[in-house]
């Protein structure tokens, strides 16, 4: 009886997968590919270095809602020119802001976010091989919804998903004329936590990814580096992309630092600092 019900299972699952396909992670739009979006430079130097891994550490703070004004005086600090985009305005129209910084900023950085009332919640180090994919969950949910975005055609689309996780995927490859530096591309993606020792299932089931590739972006990125991802502005619809992106829906505890109050309650949004810490060739 167990068995009966384990294939019955599968073959539910199997149905479910045959529905329509999501765009495909590595065909953007246009002919745009994702690996295309970290930046090439021509410096006439045909060799490429090998890279055979990177190091990151991912610092997350939360700031409390009210505070989001203070966030601009850390943009106005950071550069933009380093980035490639699929659709740089449907990157904004997602809500999504990211700026580049240096290890000489980084200190300069920290005490405007102290003064924005953040708090970190998490520090993660990634150590990833050359041409690795990482996914860093962002949020989960147990119930199937549907995620509103702007396309990479500048269209108001809806993607049905869940339950599962989105997550920031970071990938990572050697830049062929740039030494000692990397090529970063990040994007965020639905995944399913379904895991399964049947290799023909599983590959179907990775399938149902959905790459939100209109908020995608690359850089090439330097030990010391690092990128401050953020809302481009606090969303309150929390059927947005950006909103579950960024935003803690339940809120959290935040003290004031001036004054002598308990902590207290606050809607919050995260931040998102990506450092490159070490490159080894």
């Amino acid at each position: 009886m167990v068995r009966f019900i384990q294939i019955a299972a599968l073959i539910c699952l199997y149905s479910w997968l045959a529905g329509c396909i999501p765009p495909d992670e590595d065909s953007l739009t246009n002919g745009t590919k994702i690996q295309d979006l970290a930046p090439k430079y021509n410096d006439g130097n045909g060799a490429e270095n090998q890279l055979q891994t990177i190091n990151f550490d991912m610092h997350i703070y939360e700031v409390p809602a009210d505070n989001i004004d203070k966030i601009d005086e850390i943009r106005r600090t950071l550069d933009i020119k380093q980035f490639r985009y699929n659709n740089r305005l449907a990157f904004s129209n997602n809500f999504f802001s990211v700026y580049f910084g240096k290890l000489n900023q980084w200190n300069i950085i920290s005490d405007l976010l102290i003064n924005a009332g953040a708090e970190r919640r998490s520090r993660t180090s990634l150590l990833m091989p050359d041409g690795q994919t990482k996914d860093f969950t962002v949020a989960g949910f147990d119930y199937p919804l549907t995620v509103f975005y702007t396309s990479s055609y500048g269209l108001k689309e809806g993607a049905r998903v869940g339950p599962g996780f989105l997550t920031m995927r970071i990938k990572v490859g050697n830049s062929p004329s740039l030494r000692d530096a990397a090529e970063v591309t990040i994007y965020p993606v639905f995944t399913i936590p379904i895991g399964t020792s049947i290799p023909e299932l599983d590959t179907q089931i990775k399938t149902r990814e959905f790459p939100f590739t209109a908020a995608a972006f690359g850089l090439n990125m330097n030990p010391g580096d690092f990128i401050f991802l953020s809302p481009e502005k606090y969303v309150e619809d929390q059927s947005t992309l950006g909103y579950i992106f960024f935003n803690n829906p339940r809120g959290n505890m935040f003290f004031e630092k001036d004054k002598r109050k308990p902590p207290e309650l606050k809607p919050s949004f995260r931040v998102y600092m990506l450092t490159c810490t070490g490159i080894n060739n």
